[in-house]
């Protein structure tokens, strides 16, 4: 299993309420906050920039944020967008605590060759990320989906997967990869 990259973010406190939030996003610094089951609340800024490289990271990660000399190792819980630009207006930064699950989504990495595919057949990846709860130390980049086993028409569901020390939080039905026939082809 392959850890989350740990990428570093500096941070600078902020004041709260509407009008300073306002002139934050206008400077392109995104109002955030930091919490955890061990600490209270802080309010700070991100750089919009150092924000969407975080967010546009194909594995799950791990964000250090520095704040007024102080690092807290955390994961981007969630992210509020503007409807129209889809520019990042708010985020929320959770603590990661060694004695508390977490629960996170981690995206699902396809690996192999299916001979399903190799025979013509045509991939169908239907589920790309995965919610899980786990203790941090067990937090995967992405879990991997081997198909090198699937012909035409078979499935590969959450419950072919390896999910070592997580409680899987979606369906063990749910399918993740079908390789459907070629098109044409009356299977």
């Amino acid at each position: 299993m392959e850890k989350p990259q740990l990428v570093s973010i500096e941070a600078q406190s902020r004041q709260t309420g509407s009008k300073a939030a306002s002139s934050l996003r206008s400077a392109h610094t995104i109002p955030a906050v930091l919490y955890g089951p061990t600490m209270e609340n802080i309010h700070l800024s991100v750089k919009e920039l150092d924000l969407e490289r975080v967010l546009k990271a194909e594995d799950a990660q791990f964000v250090q944020v520095s704040v007024n000399g102080t690092n807290y190792t955390s994961i981007v819980k969630s992210v509020e967008f503007h409807p129209v630009t889809d520019r990042p207006m708010h985020a929320d930064f959770y603590v990661l605590s060694e004695q508390r699950d977490v629960t996170m989504t981690v995206p699902l990495r396809i690996s192999g060759n299916a001979p399903g595919i190799m025979a013509g057949g045509r991939l169908d990846h239907n589920l790309k990320k995965v919610k899980v709860r786990c203790k941090p130390e067990h937090i995967p980049a992405h879990v991997k989906a081997d198909i090198s086993q699937l012909n035409i028409g078979d499935t590969l569901r959450i419950k072919d997967l390896e999910f070592d020390n997580m409680n899987v939080l979606v369906d063990p039905e749910r399918t993740v990869v079908f390789i459907k026939p070629p098109k044409g082809s009356k299977k």
